[in-house]
């Protein structure tokens, strides 16, 4: 995944407009990945079928960014509701920010 802030690569919803998926450790555990696993979702997924969570002030902006790249797999949540997001264009509701760090000392025993 580029590193930047994903609003800015893929397609974006407001904060506000998707704040009934958040807390995320609401929704279905198999719905939700984490980290470097969402990470290779993202790349494995195509730029127009991923639409990611984009800031409405400074303080969710902040927010967004020190939390951990998170992908929601919207097709796990068909049945929970109304979704702000159009469920047949978008495959995954991207929030957080990629690590741009990596610790090598532990990944070169992965």
């Amino acid at each position: 995944m580029r590193d930047k802030h994903p609003y800015l690569v893929y397609d974006s919803i407001p904060y506000d407009e998707a704040s009934d998926l958040f807390p995320v450790s609401s929704l279905p555990t198999d719905a939700v990945v984490r980290n470097a696993n969402a990470e290779e979702l993202i790349e494995a997924t195509p730029d127009e079928a991923i639409i990611a969570v984009a800031p409405v002030s400074m303080a969710t902006g902040y927010a967004l960014a020190q939390e951990p790249l998170t992908a929601v797999k919207l097709s796990q949540l068909s049945g929970t509701g109304a979704l702000p997001v159009p469920m047949g264009e978008y495959e995954l509701l991207v929030r957080g920010r990629p690590q741009t760090r990596h610790n090598h000392s532990l990944s070169e025993y992965a």
